[in-house]
């Protein structure tokens, strides 16, 4: 199992979307990421949330990604969903973008490497779990069977 680091990183480069005149192309630890033109210069620091992460909804409202996010929870029975909205790989005008970026808050004095994922409550998506043979709920007593093992051991016999 992996774990999930929002790390503050330096800005390797910035180029132009060939394809939007509002969006440009933020590389960061190796990674493309859209951003709005004019926020991200080469050699800024910035925190990079990378696809996966989990950002409690209040973080996702509050710089503006809320719509390019996904739930991260299935809805519960009740037709509600558990809070939190999944970073995914996203295709913006044609370019993907692996995340997404963040300023570093005022007052904060984090060096390039911080892990700061405890820091906004971000945590790592975990896909529910999968049920697989032997998983599966227990027959119910009303539940007429319309086949026999033939081939089973009778422990009795």
């Amino acid at each position: 199992m992996s774990s999930l680091i929002v790390e503050v990183c330096e800005v390797n480069d910035v180029t132009e979307h060939d394809n939007a005149d509002s969006l440009e192309l933020v590389h960061v630890k190796g990674w493309q990421v859209c951003a709005q033109v004019g926020q991200h210069a080469k050699g800024s620091v910035v925190v990079y949330v990378p696809p996966d992460a989990v950002l409690p909804e209040q973080l996702s409202d509050a710089i503006g990604v809320t719509q390019y996010c996904s739930p991260a929870f299935p809805k519960n029975a009740d037709g509600t969903r558990d809070p939190g909205m999944r970073v995914k790989v996203a295709k913006l005008r044609g370019q993907p973008s692996y995340g997404l970026l963040m300023p570093i808050p005022d007052g904060k004095e984090w060096g390039v490497g911080t892990d700061v994922a405890k820091y906004y409550g971000i945590t790592k998506y975990e896909p529910p779990p999968r049920p697989a043979t032997g998983d599966i709920v227990a027959d119910e007593a009303g539940f007429e069977h319309y086949w026999e093992l033939s081939w089973a051991v009778n422990p009795t016999s």
